[in-house]
Formats: C-alpha cells, structure tokens, sequence
C-alpha cells in the first residue's frame, strides 16, 4: 500500500470520529466566571466528588485524575486540590494530601461561557499499518453553589493490527470546596 493509502486512512479515520466536544449541562447556579470575577475560583477543593460512582475506566471519581488526563491515582489520607487562578490563561492546580504537597501541575487554557476551559489535548499514534489511533481530551471548571464542577469529554480510538476499540464519553463531577 502507498503512503498515500495510508494518509488518505488516517484523514478518514479523523474526520469519521468527534472530537472532544463537552455537551452543554443546564446549571441553574453557575457562577459566571470572566475577566472581572475569575479569582472567585481560587480555593481549596476535596479531591473525591461525594457520589462514590466509579469512572467508565474504574478509578475513583477524582478532580485530580481529571487534571492531570488519568495519569495514575492518589489515595493517601485526605486529599485536596488547590486551585489559584495566574492569569486570564493560565491556573495553577496542586494536589495535598494530609496538608503535604505532593503534585502541582499548570493548567492552561482560556475562560469562556462562564467556565475555565483547558487547552484541548490530542495525541495520535501513527505506527501504521500495525498501530493507529488517536485520543482527544477536554475539560472545563466552574463554580455552583461553592463547588467546582469538573465536565470532562474524552474520546479514544485505536486498532492493532485488526483489532481495535473505541470510547467516548462525558463525565461530570462535582467537588465540594473546604
């Protein structure tokens, strides 16, 4: 096959899949964050939401998972997450368990329709004809009621040889600030 095939593959492939976009959620009390109020989301937030609903992947529902794109999970003691507002673009993130700093990570992305929404993340796996695939993740914050609420769509395709899957999905969760 040419390398053409192969391009051609790849651009179907893309264009067949939706990209990671969050789906509107009606919130009766959001607090409208913009250029004048964006430090309203300065605080500290517990990491668990207070449903104890599992993600589609199994891990517990946590705000810091969701920062740092599931990337391994932080079970030890009571855990916080600590978010500080920089500028209109960028928003500090750190993980504490039992008052000790353990992770901090930099969020950037820009504010819009009353949320913070991250930089969209997109990363492809190009090995073809054996590895192909792609994933997509968004998410947005925002205040209700003196809780951050975390919309997070991720979208995932692969295939190994002839063999392959996909996932698509939103999830919202809810953490309550301390």
């Amino acid at each position: 096959m040419k390398i053409y095939n192969y391009f051609f593959l790849i651009i179907i492939t893309l264009f067949s899949q939706s990209c990671a976009v969050i789906q509107n959620v009606e919130r009766g009390n959001l607090t409208v964050l913009n250029q004048d109020n964006i430090h309203q989301l300065d605080g500290i937030y517990s990491d668990s939401s207070h449903d104890n609903i599992l993600e589609p992947w199994g891990l517990e529902r946590s705000l810091w998972n969701h920062i740092k794109n599931h990337n391994g999970t932080y079970r030890e003691g009571k855990q916080t997450v600590e978010l500080k507002v920089i500028n209109s673009r960028k928003i500090q993130a750190q993980l504490f368990s039992d008052g000790k700093l353990i992770k901090k990570k930099m969020i950037r992305g820009k504010f819009k329709d009353g949320y913070f929404y991250r930089n969209p993340y997109f990363f492809i796996y190009p090995f073809i004809p054996l590895l192909f695939g792609f994933d997509t993740h968004r998410y947005r914050i925002g205040i209700v009621e003196n809780t951050v609420v975390l919309d997070c769509k991720h979208n995932y395709f692969g295939f190994f040889l002839f063999a392959g899957g996909s996932k698509n999905y939103q999830v919202e969760l809810i953490c309550p600030r301390n």
